[in-house]
């Protein structure tokens, strides 16, 4: 995965991605990857709310060598320091707005659980990444809506037919009806006394 290809190339102990909320502005946790794998975790940051809502905020990188000297690491609406997660203390931070078509959303971070100063060359480099992270991440959300969008419109216009159909059949005169094609797509039941023929034997 990008989480996995990022971990590995920037020699830290866990990244992670938190995600842009439109509705309720907040930043949550969409994925966590550590040295074994995906890990859990669920956490909800408004802007300029612990070390990834301060990026959101200041929609630039944030390095940290050592988070025990820095505030940002307290996330109020948790109501604790929020790099102690998963069992495991993180000391080294650094993260960056994931920006796509002019549009922030969301943040990758990285942590390393022992200190670490992240030269100008390896954040040019990683943001370099999350350029290219961002805009996977935003198109794979643009698919989303647009399938979801998709599934609602198919079933509303299942309903519509249904009631169509419901109407048709109710009708006490002969009704058929055809699509742009002239073919035959519903048969009354009165039509089926009328002709003789079932619908299943006419559509």
């Amino acid at each position: 995965s990008v989480l996995h290809s990022v971990r590995k190339m920037s020699r830290v102990d866990r990244t992670s991605i938190m995600l842009l909320d439109r509705e309720t502005d907040l930043l949550e946790t969409a994925a966590v990857i550590g040295p074994d794998g995906p890990m859990p975790a669920k956490l909800r940051l408004g802007r300029g709310e612990g070390a990834a809502g301060r990026v959101l905020s200041d929609l630039k990188p944030l390095i940290i060598s050592d988070v025990r000297e820095s505030p940002y690491f307290v996330a109020p609406r948790n109501g604790g320091p929020v790099w102690r997660g998963a069992g495991q203390s993180a000391l080294g931070y650094v993260g960056f707005p994931l920006v796509s078509r002019g549009k922030v959303i969301g943040v990758l971070s990285l942590v390393t659980t022992q200190r670490r100063d992240f030269s100008p060359g390896e954040v040019a480099f990683l943001q370099a990444i999350c350029g290219a992270v961002a805009v996977s991440i935003d198109n794979a959300l643009i698919h989303q809506d647009i399938q979801r969008r998709a599934e609602k419109l198919a079933g509303e216009i299942a309903l519509q037919k249904q009631y169509a159909e419901n109407v048709v059949r109710s009708i006490t005169d002969g009704v058929l009806t055809v699509d742009i094609d002239n073919r035959i797509v519903s048969w009354n039941r009165v039509a089926e006394a009328i002709t003789g023929y079932l619908a299943d034997e006419a559509v």
